[in-house]
């Protein structure tokens, strides 16, 4: 594995070199200064998902609970659809458009995606993916943020559904977010402050 020198022995600088690069890549991991939650039910992943939008756009306090949000839908029948999908079947757009309404913010879905999916634009919104995984031969949809796109090579995701923070490559999120399409139309969309 390391270069050796003629007499048998390591080249000391090749491995210096190495523990420095993973040094500076560890030091590089963005590390959100909130909690991120993990392994909830997927249904519940786009409700975490704006929980976690809010708190990193300061519109929501941190150490609440992302049931509030739910809460502060003033529309009774509203409110009764969105508790429904989130206990089966998960948020739908409208649901989180109503959801982000009540609370400040502004979801939006793009639907022609004639842009890099997965690049940060800025950090005035946070930017967000639907994506699958096939879970008892199913594929099971969850929302997930981009938290960092490291060159666009490899990404930090909050993903709620799974490990909290977890980082895939470019290959990885891609295979991804397209089992995350649903009727073979990939889901892509924003959270901003209103």
């Amino acid at each position: 594995m390391w270069p050796r020198q003629r007499d048998g022995g390591f080249k000391i600088d090749a491995v210096v070199d190495h523990i420095l690069r993973l040094a500076e890549a560890e030091l590089s991991r963005v590390v959100p200064d909130f909690v991120i939650p993990s392994g909830i039910p997927a249904s519940r992943s786009g409700l975490v998902m704006l929980h976690v939008a809010g708190i990193k756009l300061g519109l929501v306090e941190r150490g609440s609970k992302a049931e509030l949000l739910v809460e502060k839908v003033t529309d009774a029948k509203i409110r009764q659809r969105i508790e429904s999908h989130l206990g089966q079947g998960g948020l739908t757009d409208g649901d989180l458009h109503r959801l982000a309404d009540a609370n400040g913010m502004f979801a939006s879905r793009s639907t022609k995606i004639d842009f890099d999916p997965f690049e940060l634009h800025s950090d005035r919104w946070v930017q967000v993916l639907r994506l699958g995984r096939m879970v008892n031969g199913r594929v099971e949809h969850r929302y997930v943020i981009i938290v960092d796109d490291h060159d666009l090579t490899e990404f930090t995701l909050a993903d709620p559904a799974g490990a909290g923070l977890v980082r895939f490559t470019r290959d990885e999120l891609t295979k991804a977010w397209q089992l995350g399409a649903k009727r073979g139309v990939t889901w892509v969309g924003t959270v901003s402050a209103r």
